[in-house]
């Protein structure tokens, strides 16, 4: 998790993002056609996620008492992307994900410019949300910054398939 609450935080509106756009307005983005009751399927499951997030936000509020760890973030991101693959709405992935996408190009800018430049840095420290820790900002002020930024993502997920799918512009 890195910080308290930061992955189920973000996926629980990753998911809500995802299911709310598949049960409500989905038109298959994709090659791939699902049909309208499979990708409502999908949205349920995404949406159950996002409620099971939420629960394990609310029992392990900061201070955390149990540490959610690598095994359950990347199943979480497994089943988003599992759910995005099959439902045909992977082209989503990057704008839901926003977050992930900057922790990850985070990690990519400061190992190739540490190579590249001989040991100097972009970062304090990599993934990005440890570089705002080393700043100064306090665990839950970072948390809830990168939860604005993916919820930010998300809306503007939900909003390009309703924009898409109502055929405006």
């Amino acid at each position: 998790d890195g910080l308290d609450g930061l992955a189920a935080g973000l996926a629980a509106i990753a998911f809500a993002g995802l299911g709310w756009a598949l049960i409500n307005w989905f038109a298959p983005l994709g090659r791939f056609e699902v049909q309208g009751w499979v990708a409502k399927i999908y949205g349920a499951l995404a949406l159950w996620t996002s409620g099971a997030c939420l629960g394990f936000l609310v029992h392990n509020r900061y201070p955390a008492r149990v540490f959610m760890g690598n095994v359950t973030s990347m199943a979480l991101g497994g089943a988003l992307a599992t759910i995005a693959l099959a439902s045909g709405a992977w082209p989503l992935l990057p704008l839901i994900g926003i977050v992930y996408v900057a922790e990850v190009a985070s990690d990519v800018i400061q190992v190739g410019y540490f190579k590249w430049s001989g040991g100097k840095r972009v970062f304090r420290m990599a993934p990005i949300h440890h570089h705002f820790e080393l700043l100064g900002w306090h665990e839950t002020v970072v948390t809830r910054r990168f939860w604005l930024v993916g919820a930010i993502g998300a809306a503007a997920a939900v909003g390009f398939v309703w924009w898409a799918s109502a055929g405006v512009g």
